[in-house]
């Protein structure tokens, strides 16, 4: 009985290289490139706008405390306490904010005509943080830098719902 002659099979790596040599002679491999590209610049330029914040309709102050409490011991090397749990510390009275932060939606021309007059009216250094629109498009025009709040971590950690709002550091015993 004769032994039956195996089949040639194709190195994986021949097939994958025969497969891309392909998709770049017909453009396909241009064409995904481009997209992708285009796709990329797009989210950069025009960031999903954070969602459940909207316009403000009436002026509103609320205070936010960025204190912490230890939750457990704290050692140093030699095993000597450094912190006490239950300890509870306001980052503010050791370093204070200078800054003021105004969140904005640059989708509203009013929002940006408004955070436009206060950076320039301010005594204090303006931060424009913005929960929608196109920072770029908005940095270009203004020439100054403007900001994104990514992954919503400003807005979710002091709570901002509506804008535009305003954060700053009261004076010490206002």
């Amino acid at each position: 009985m004769a032994k039956p002659t195996p089949s040639p099979e194709r190195d994986f790596l021949k097939v994958i290289q025969a497969k891309l040599t392909a998709k770049q002679e017909s453009g396909e491999l241009a064409r995904w490139q481009q997209a992708m590209t285009t796709q990329a610049l797009d989210t950069l330029k025009h960031p999903t706008p954070i969602p459940g914040i909207s316009r403000a309709t009436r002026t509103e102050t609320r205070y936010y405390d960025p204190s912490v409490t230890a939750t457990h011991d704290s050692h140093d090397a030699d095993g000597k306490l450094i912190v006490k749990a239950g300890t509870r510390a306001n980052p503010l009275d050791y370093l204070g904010f200078s800054k003021v932060l105004l969140f904005i939606d640059a989708r509203d021309p009013q929002q940006t005509a408004y955070a436009d007059q206060y950076y320039r009216d301010s005594r204090k250094p303006v931060k424009v943080v913005l929960v929608g629109g196109s920072w770029l498009e908005l940095m270009r025009q203004w020439q100054r830098p403007v900001f994104y709040d990514q992954k919503w971590f400003l807005t979710s950690r002091l709570a901002i719902t509506r804008v535009p709002a305003l954060v700053y550091q009261e004076s010490p015993g206002a």
